[in-house]
């Protein structure tokens, strides 16, 4: 595995943070490979930490 250089992660990342808070809500994740970049929407969110079934 590539060792990764986390002050350069970091300063490309913080770009891509700095557009989220401005253009996204809570529920949005940016999701980022090799050949694309999406933004993905949670609809439902039931935690099930705790539930016994």
């Amino acid at each position: 595995m590539k060792q990764v250089n986390i002050e350069e992660l970091e300063r490309v990342c913080k770009p891509v943070v700095e557009y989220m808070k401005k253009n996204c809500s809570p529920h949005e994740t940016i999701v980022i490979t090799d050949e694309q970049f999406k933004i993905v929407a949670d609809t439902i969110v039931i935690p099930v930490n705790g539930c016994e079934s």
